[in-house]
């Protein structure tokens, strides 16, 4: 009994054998056009085997049903193993020649059109042993294309030039453009991946600058991997290697990552010092693109720090520059965080508005740290709406994309989505368990900004499951973190509810603190229902849910909030 894996090699030997009975004219035609591609231009065809009864081969081949027309500039044949096949009864020499025979007419027929047809023209160079100018138009098609056309199509050129590439400084250059391909559509393990073949490439040549440059490259990799501490070593020895040069350029970025770094872990002072370093040089340097990126930082510390109204202008301005030199993603960075500005001003139509602006920005590219981002930003809002399904989705949709790339920072983030998602739902063991994924992500990173944030939050979890021991020292731990960093609302939110928690102080004394909170926030009204509520929570006295009501109302006249809103049905409740 024949098996399945003895058909393809008798198809081919039966199409092989179909194909010698032709007449030796026709059969030259039906062989050349099979080194030409599955589709091929009957013009070009033409020129390589003559024009005489061109037509007549041609109808012939359909009527053979080895290929079928498409248009008058194209034919197709009808299964790729037939042009297999037949392109497997040459010889390899004369293959080689066949090769260079088509690319020699391509370059004469489609000299005034030749970039469309640069990939087919890299791949007869190449079959024909041609590699250097097979190399050549592989640059040029990938040059070619447009800024906004960067793809896995752009990268697969690069790579299979830098097969085609001997020379090392070559060899490098080629490097950048695939590194720089695989950061900017968010490709992050196999950037991974090229940067250490690049350190090793930079030993050999032993350029201080090129492994300076690598260097700089990496460790902005590993701040957006979440690998902190390893950042900053790298781009601490490429800071070396650049100061007191003349590139300006690259030792702006460094300065702007590590800031990233001191962002991250909530060192808003050290962050700013590195952010305003980049905004000097970017200035007296006229980097546009590192300008850009500086405004978006300078604000986002400006949002940390609870100053929205500078923040949004500072966004806006950022989002002004990127519209100008068409950079979709510093726009995206921009319009998400002038997004997060108007979420912490409860203005959630708008706040929505920029998120999905930067979801459909970040898409154009591919940018899938980008894409996550916006994903998480819109399920936050949905989740503030009240549209759990939706905002699950979201949320689910966001981990996939930011596992897919490795990035931990966005997987913690999406772990107290989920762990916040579900303290709405009440589904409390399952949003504990999310929360304490995040904690430990956090940890682990070092990101110490979210991490003040989350631990109070599962202590909200651990105290509604009766688990008042550990709600308290998840508690102590966001008030520790928040007075590392420095972090206003945070640290007084952490005082609110480890007071909240004790057990050894009487309701009395509890009482008479929290009153004592009451008047040194008399000015924010969404701390002051937030104190009343757990007043009337300990006490049972009306007069404090009168004045959450009140304050409420208050609120609520002068817009929607729908977190004060959750606190007045919570104690309703």
């Amino acid at each position: 009994k024949k098996t399945d894996f003895e058909i393809p090699d008798n198809l081919n030997a039966f199409i092989a054998a179909r194909i010698d009975t032709l007449d030796e004219n026709f059969k030259k035609l039906v062989k050349v056009a099979a080194v030409i591609g599955d589709k091929f231009d009957p013009h070009l065809l033409a020129e390589i085997v003559g024009k005489d009864d061109i037509e007549k081969n041609l109808q012939q081949g359909e009527k053979h049903q080895l290929w079928e027309k498409i248009t008058p500039e194209q034919y197709l044949f009808k299964h790729k193993i037939i042009s297999e096949t037949v392109y497997n009864m040459h010889t390899k020499k004369d293959l080689v020649k066949i090769h260079q025979s088509i690319a020699e007419k391509m370059n004469q027929m489609y000299q005034d059109c030749l970039e469309n047809y640069y990939d087919q023209l890299a791949f007869h160079y190449e079959r024909g042993n041609m590699i250097e100018k097979a190399k050549d138009i592989l640059l040029k098609s990938a040059n070619s294309r447009s800024f906004t056309n960067i793809s896995k199509y752009n990268l697969n050129l690069y790579i299979r030039i830098l097969d085609f590439t001997a020379d090392n400084e070559e060899k490098f250059q080629i490097l950048n453009k695939i590194l720089w391909i695989l950061n900017y559509t968010g490709n992050w393990p196999d950037s991974e991946v090229y940067h250490q073949q690049a350190l090793s490439l930079v030993k050999e040549i032993e350029n201080k600058y090129n492994y300076g440059t690598i260097l700089a490259s990496y460790g902005w990799l590993k701040v957006n991997t979440g690998f902190y501490d390893e950042a900053e070593k790298l781009l601490n020895e490429a800071k070396e290697i650049f100061e007191n040069s003349s590139f300006d350029n690259i030792l702006t970025d460094i300065y702007l990552n590590l800031g990233n770094i001191y962002f991250h872990q909530g060192d808003y002072d050290l962050a700013l010092k590195n952010y305003m370093t980049t905004y000097r040089y970017a200035v007296k340097s006229s980097f546009v693109d590192s300008l850009k990126k500086s405004l978006v930082n300078l604000g986002m510390i400006h949002l940390n720090k609870g100053k929205l109204n500078t923040a949004e202008k500072i966004f806006n301005k950022a989002i002004e520059i990127s519209r100008n030199t068409e950079d979709i993603v510093s726009y995206s960075y921009a319009v998400g965080n002038l997004g997060n500005v108007y979420y912490y001003m409860n203005q959630f139509d708008k706040s929505l508005q920029c998120y999905k602006q930067q979801l459909n920005s970040s898409k154009k590219y591919w940018n899938r740290k980008l894409i996550a981002l916006a994903l998480g930003n819109i399920g936050v809002v949905y989740n503030k709406l009240g549209e759990y399904e939706l905002a699950e989705d979201y949320f689910n949709r966001k981990l996939v994309m930011a596992a897919e790339i490795g990035d931990k920072v966005n997987i913690a983030h999406v772990y107290s989505s989920l762990g916040e998602l579900n303290r709405y739902r009440g589904d409390y063991p399952v949003s504990l368990n999310y929360f304490e994924k995040s904690v430990e992500m956090l940890i682990e990173l070092n990101s110490k900004f979210l991490l003040t944030e989350v631990l109070l939050l599962k202590s909200f979890v651990e105290h509604k499951l009766g688990e008042n021991d550990l709600a308290l020292k998840s508690a102590q731990h966001s008030k520790k973190i928040a007075l590392e960093i420095d972090h206003e609302l945070m640290l007084y939110r952490s005082n609110l509810y480890c007071l909240v928690y004790r057990k050894d102080i009487s309701i009395k004394l509890k009482e008479e603190k929290l009153t004592e909170l009451l008047s040194e926030n008399s000015e924010d009204l969404v701390r002051l229902v937030e104190i009343n509520a757990e007043l009337y929570k300990l006490t049972s006295k009306k007069k404090y849910k009168n004045k959450v009501k009140q304050i409420t109302d208050q609120i609520l006249a002068e817009g929607k909030d729908y977190e004060v809103e959750r606190i007045l049905a919570e104690i309703e409740k």
